[in-house]
């Protein structure tokens, strides 16, 4: 922190600094997020004897904002989440293949109940394993 801030800007440092520790950021990045965050907001209310102006001028605070400008946005679903969803269509499939050669003929309405009927096994057995996995 700065010489001279006051107990709220230290308080606002530390507390944003364990957040940003707490979201996966090393010590020295989270203090330095901190540092920026706590030095715009100090700009803003006029307690800086300098400031920059994107410090003074930006519309919103860092809290109003909420993140907007934090991300590129969504990258896609991460590796897990296809791992996961592959796993549902696997055992979708596979209990489609078996209820089909179990029946020897099979109608449109038989065709949509054992579809559905492997959809909802299929999600069962992929929750099961992950509560398994999570003991």
């Amino acid at each position: 922190m700065p010489a001279g801030s006051s107990k709220k800007r230290e308080r606002q440092y530390e507390h944003i600094k364990e957040g940003a520790e707490k979201r996966g950021a090393s010590e020295k990045r989270a203090k330095e997020i901190a540092a920026r965050t706590v030095n715009k907001e100090r700009a803003r209310s006029g307690e800086a004897r300098t400031s920059s102006k994107t410090s003074t001028e930006d519309p919103k605070s860092s809290y109003q904002r909420g993140g907007q400008r934090s991300h590129g946005g969504s990258r896609g679903p991460t590796r897990d989440q296809l791992y996961e969803e592959a796993e549902v269509i696997l055992w979708w499939a596979a209990l489609l293949v078996l209820w089909l050669t179990l029946i020897s003929s099979v109608d449109a309405l038989e065709a949509c109940v054992g579809a559905t009927a492997a959809l909802l096994g299929a999600i069962a057995g992929s929750e099961a394993r992950r509560a398994v996995e999570r003991r």
